[in-house]
């Protein structure tokens, strides 16, 4: 982190801070290994993250397996907002103009609803009667895939399964 600020400050050091806090994919691998998938790889992009998930989805309806798929704790707008700043579609262009009915929007709205429809993906919005942070808490091994925070890290050292972490997916294609 250091020589990554260092690079960015032309060889100085100007400030650091006495935090970090970064996102990542994490997944659990007992689930995975139960369903004879492979694992998530390094860097995939949220289209490649969220077709993993489907078939994870696929997969685990076939061995009736009660777990969540992809489990994302903010709302579907923050996924969606996510997704596009990964791929640098803005809302509203230099003009001013709102672009939410661009080929772009639509296709990260149309995909992320497809998803959910399917059942692929559950956000912390769609609790319905039971507490989705209780219920399919990554750190409660009921949950296949997530992006989160690397504060994570500390709660799932007392975990009960296998689990894994890549990096999360700067850009999208």
């Amino acid at each position: 982190m250091i020589q990554y600020l260092r690079l960015y400050g032309g060889g100085h050091l100007y400030a650091l801070s006495p935090t970090f806090t970064g996102k990542a994919t994490f997944y659990n691998k007992t689930l995975l290994d139960q369903l004879s998938m492979s694992y998530p790889t390094d860097g995939m992009n949220w289209s490649e993250l969220l077709d993993f998930a489907a078939n994870v989805e696929r997969a685990r309806k076939g061995r009736s397996m009660d777990a969540v798929s992809f489990f994302y704790n903010r709302d579907m707008v923050e996924l969606v907002t996510k997704i596009a700043e990964s791929r640098h579609i803005q809302y509203i262009d230099e003009a001013r103009n709102v672009t939410f009915e661009t080929n772009g929007w639509r296709d990260i709205i149309s995909n992320v609803l497809e998803k959910a429809r399917a059942g692929t993906i559950m956000t912390k919005e769609m609790d319905g009667d039971r507490s989705v942070v209780e219920n399919a808490a990554f750190t409660e091994g009921n949950v296949v895939l997530t992006v989160d925070y690397s504060y994570l890290l500390d709660r799932l050292q007392q975990s009960e399964f296998d689990w894994g972490v890549v990096r999360c997916h700067d850009a999208d294609g």
